[in-house]
Formats: C-alpha cells, sequence, structure tokens
C-alpha cells in the first residue's frame, strides 16, 4: 500500500494550520507517537476502505490509542479529517511548485512540458486517489464551504504555476499576469482527471487508459492555448 508520509513534518515542527479548529497539538514525546499513530491508521483505512469506512472506532482499535486521548487532541472525526486534509493540501502545493521549477524545465520545448505534467498528473491522481477523494466527499458535506476552498485553491495554485511555467516557453514577452488560456485548459485538466478517476474508481470502467488520458488530455491542453495564441509548439 502507497502511503505518502505527508503529515509528518508540521507534526515534529509543532504547527497547525491556522483555518483548522478542534485539534490539539502533540506537547510530549509519547503524545506525538499516539497523535501519529492515529493519522497513519486514519491514512491507511481511507486507502483500504474509503471515507465511509473510516470510523473513529476503527481508528481507536488500529491505532492502539484510547477513545480518552484520541478525543484529547481531536474533537471529532471531522476535526481530524480536516487536519489532515490541510496538511495534505500545503503539502501537495509545496510538490508541485518543486515539480513545476522553470529550472527543470529549461531544456524542454512547450509540448513536452504540457505532455510530461499531464502524465504526471494523473500518475498522482492515480497514487492519492483515495485520499484525494475522501476529502472532496468530506468537503462536499460542509455547508460553510472552507474544505472546497482548499482544493479551490490548490487547483487555481497549480494553474498558476504552469501558466508561469509555459510563458517562459512562449515567444511572446513575458506578461505581468499569468495566460488565462493556460490558467483555464490547466483547471480544465484537472477537472477531467479528477473526475475520472475519483468518480469511475481504479477499474477504468471507461475503458480508457491512464496513459491515454493523459495523452488526450495534453492534446486538448495543447489546442486550446495554441488555439488563443497564448504558447507556441516549442
Amino acid at each position: 500500500m502507497h502511503i505518502h508520509h505527508w503529515w509528518q513534518g508540521s507534526i515534529e515542527s509543532g504547527e497547525l494550520q491556522e483555518d483548522v479548529t478542534g485539534v490539539v497539538g502533540p506537547q510530549q514525546a509519547r503524545s506525538l507517537k499516539s497523535f501519529e499513530r492515529i493519522l497513519e491508521s486514519t491514512v491507511e483505512l481511507i486507502y483500504e476502505e474509503g471515507l465511509e469506512g473510516c470510523t473513529v472506532q476503527k481508528v481507536l482499535v488500529r491505532s492502539g490509542v484510547g477513545a480518552s486521548s484520541f478525543y484529547g487532541k481531536f474533537e471529532s472525526r471531522d476535526a481530524l479529517l480536516e487536519y489532515l486534509a490541510s496538511l495534505f493540501w500545503s503539502s501537495a502545493a509545496k510538490d508541485w511548485a518543486m515539480i513545476l521549477d522553470e529550472r527543470r524545465w529549461r531544456s524542454c520545448g512547450t509540448t513536452a512540458v504540457i505532455a510530461q505534467v499531464m502524465s504526471m498528473l494523473v500518475g498522482w491522481f492515480r497514487i492519492e486517489g483515495p485520499i484525494l477523494n475522501a476529502f472532496l466527499i468530506h468537503a462536499l458535506s460542509e455547508e460553510r464551504g472552507r474544505r472546497l476552498s482548499r482544493i479551490s485553491e490548490f487547483d487555481n495554485g497549480l494553474a498558476d504555476m504552469l501558466a508561469a511555467l509555459l510563458m517562459q516557453k512562449s515567444q511572446e514577452p513575458r506578461r505581468e499576469a499569468p495566460s488565462v488560456a493556460v490558467r483555464v485548459a490547466t483547471l480544465q485538466a484537472v477537472a477531467t482527471v479528477r473526475s475520472r478517476l475519483l468518480f469511475l474508481g481504479k477499474g477504468g470502467e471507461d475503458g480508457i487508459s491512464d496513459k491515454c488520458l493523459a495523452e488526450e488530455m495534453s492534446k486538448g491542453f495543447l489546442g486550446h492555448v495554441q488555439a488563443s495564441g497564448e504558447v507556441g509548439h516549442g
């Protein structure tokens, strides 16, 4: 089972996300261990059973943490999921910032950048699918929309980073604001892969392989931005 330990650095530094409430961070080594067991058990359950199978009782059994200890750290399951989501999106944004660092792509033209990034995007959604699915379902259950805002902020941040990268490949002088066409194309690509991989599941019921999906997304992306005249073939 793939488990990306995106939460550990934040826990060890003692940092808590400002927009997360109902969570008490660990203050001692013993508390840190139980805190980590709760988080790891929760993530494992989500991968195995999805959000519906991730109950507090199952987290307690798997982690070996008592109910009083759990509720001393997390006000509720919602607070636990909110905390995990905040750590995940923060980590994901940093990871994609490194991936889209222009220094890594200096030898690549526009077409190659788009093809590789679309393939990586499909792969990332495939690997992190259970977690992404759980956070999306959890976000949709909230009336105020704070959880959905995190997802939207990530999507738009990814679009801004890719737009900035591709604009450097353009023959035209770089603009102050990211290209609207590239941003729209990125958001469309994210929506496509999210819908297909999260709602259809791992079985590929639509008959489209991940490779074919990435290739078609690349064609659509490149066609959209070239039609707008924003980027060249490269």
